[in-house]
């Protein structure tokens, strides 16, 4: 509530929220709206393909109703999508594949034409458990009580062994990767295995990927982009909660009970 009164409050312009349809967009709605805030709201879609829906309008529209925003509704194109994709590349500070990228400059370019400042919920994966490997590194971890055999088939694309068959002998060596992930999750006195690989998460893979991503895409219009779930007392706090709640429901767990009653159970 604090992360999110700070960030609506300290605005002399209107604040709007970028809401997917999903858990993290929606809380954010609800608490600003439960403490005196009326954001309007903002949701893009695409068009469907065979193998995946294009657009979470139907949960967007659940959030909206409840709350009463002022709710914008972005339908694009696949045309429009492939041919401005090169804008958005030409937008990025360094090459990044992100397959919502595109997305997010689309609907960056909308959203700048109402507001000017939008609340986005980046981060909250990384800071409560909400991707699907955190699960599975944990339950590893326990069976075996060692970190890189814990962490590495989740989350490496390959093993050092097939990456060193791939390059020339020049660039061959020793497995830096391995040895990056054992400094970044610490010492086992630094806190449980699954807090520990939520820290290096949110001090590397965030900062690299998610909200480089975001802020490039949203600063191309013009359009700032806060995000409440990154707030220093709120992760700070977080790092103390016991991974188990965390990770209770599937990833979340804490956020999920936390919109009971806030926001629709289709959401949730």
């Amino acid at each position: 509530v604090e992360a999110v009164k700070k960030r609506m409050a300290i605005s002399d312009v209107p604040v709007g929220v970028l809401l997917s349809g999903g858990l993290d967009s929606s809380l954010l709605v609800a608490l600003a709206s439960e403490n005196g805030f009326k954001p309007k709201s903002f949701t893009i879609g695409f068009e469907d393909q065979p193998e995946e829906k294009g657009n979470e309008f139907e949960y967007s529209d659940l959030v909206a109703e409840r709350y009463q925003t002022e709710h914008y509704r972005f339908h694009i194109p696949n045309d429009q999508v492939l041919s401005r994709l090169p804008e958005a590349v030409g937008e990025m500070s360094e090459p990044m594949f992100g397959q919502d990228a595109v997305a997010f400059y689309l609907l960056s370019e909308q959203v700048s034409r109402e507001v000017k400042v939008v609340l986005s919920g980046q981060g909250a994966d990384e800071v409560f458990a909400g991707y699907f490997w955190y699960p599975k590194m944990a339950e590893q971890f326990a069976q075996c009580g060692d970190e890189i055999q814990s962490f590495a088939p989740f989350y490496f694309d390959r093993s050092h062994e097939e990456l060193m068959s791939m390059v020339t002998r020049r660039f061959r060596g020793p497995d830096v990767t391995s040895q990056r992930v054992k400094q970044g999750l610490g010492d086992s006195k630094d806190g449980p295995f699954t807090n520990r690989v939520l820290g290096f998460d949110i001090s590397t893979l965030i900062v690299d990927d998610p909200v480089k991503r975001v802020d490039n895409m949203t600063m191309a219009w013009g359009l700032e982009a806060r995000v409440p779930f990154l707030d220093t007392k709120l992760v700070e706090t977080a790092m103390r909660i016991p991974p188990e709640f965390k990770l209770d429901q599937g990833g979340k767990g804490v956020l999920k009970n936390l919109a009971r009653s806030r926001i629709p159970d289709a959401v949730i």
